[in-house]
């Protein structure tokens, strides 16, 4: 797939927001590679549905973000408690339109109604952290081998 895009891409960036903010944001590039809750933010807060994601048949690559409370901790009580209340509605309301993603519990009526205009992917996939990180070297040796042709 990389090779079939290489001509198509016109920059890599050294992270989201570069590219994102940079490039996309203002017009030197039509598309990036992003979420499919970045459509939210703009109608949202922009007032704009310009920014729409497009829906690939073959599947979206889903990301989860995670807290954790790791064993080397000495405020593990205090942990705790805190990821405890990271669960709780009035943490989670703030996640759609602050970090940008669906929340980690169901919000009901309370999740943003611009939600509902998202794409749904119908296929996602989902590698293991551990995998990706057994395969890393390889997976980038590919991505640029695909990239300098």
């Amino acid at each position: 797939k990389w090779a079939q895009l290489n001509d198509k891409v016109l920059a890599t960036t050294q992270s989201w927001s570069d590219g994102y903010f940079s490039l996309f944001m203002n017009g030197e590039a039509p598309m990036i590679l992003s979420y499919s809750t970045s459509p939210a933010y703009h109608m949202a807060v922009d007032k704009t549905d310009r920014y729409q994601a497009v829906q690939f048949d073959e599947g979206h690559y889903l990301q989860v973000e995670v807290a954790a409370l790791v064993e080397s901790s000495d405020q593990k009580t205090l942990a705790r408690s805190f990821l405890d209340f990271m669960l709780t509605p009035e943490f989670q309301t703030h996640i759609p339109l602050k970090n940008v993603m669906y929340p980690a519990i169901d919000l009901g009526d309370d999740l943003p109604s611009v939600f509902d205009r998202l794409i749904t992917p119908e296929h996602t996939f989902f590698l293991p952290p551990a995998e990706i990180a057994g395969q890393r070297r390889q997976l980038v040796n590919n991505w640029l081998d695909a990239m300098t042709r």
